[in-house]
């Protein structure tokens, strides 16, 4: 498997879950969806990465009560790795930038995404290792055994493991 060397660039950016026990399932919007597929594909043969979020609507907040972790709207940040084929590394600029956004916009940020282009969506090591400043979060790989039929898992990470989600819709 490729090893990866995921890093954020800036260690001392807090990413904070209010999530008071684990997800069990994890839903998406259509667009949202559409979006996060189109720029991993676009990204080809490298790995794209970005981040995932939440509006605090009404019907968000009732999902979230029901377990099930939301996302509404991603925002794609620039894989600066020097391999970006084989890892990723958020750009230190756009990720500022769209915490900024994601502030802004009165969102939450639940989510990281990257994609493996051609290998399966499991967490690597370097994946592990690469969350060890990040607490509580959702954690996406969209893998492409074939390019028109993406395969995408979604994980719970809690600071030390990745345990998969499942996957409840796409739509909203």
């Amino acid at each position: 498997m490729t090893s990866y060397t995921n890093s954020f660039p800036d260690k001392n950016i807090s990413m904070h879950s209010t999530w008071k026990q684990q997800p069990i399932k994890a839903a998406m919007t259509v667009n949202a969806w559409q979006a996060m597929l189109h720029h991993c594909r676009s990204d080809m043969p490298n790995e794209a990465c970005g981040v995932l979020t939440c509006s605090h609507s009404s019907e968000m907040i009732n999902q979230r009560q029901n377990g099930i972790l939301s996302v509404d709207q991603i925002y794609p940040i620039s894989n600066t790795a020097e391999h970006a084929n084989q890892n990723f590394r958020f750009d230190p600029n756009d990720w500022i930038t769209i915490l900024y956004r994601i502030q802004k916009n009165r969102q939450s940020l639940v989510g990281i995404y990257h994609s493996h282009p051609s290998t399966n969506p499991l967490p690597s090591l370097a994946d592990l290792e690469g969350m060890q400043y990040v607490p509580a979060v959702s954690y996406w790989i969209v893998s492409f055994p074939h390019l028109e039929q993406p395969d995408v898992q979604p994980y719970w990470y809690n600071r030390k493991t990745f345990t998969p989600l499942m996957l409840a819709k796409i739509g909203v």
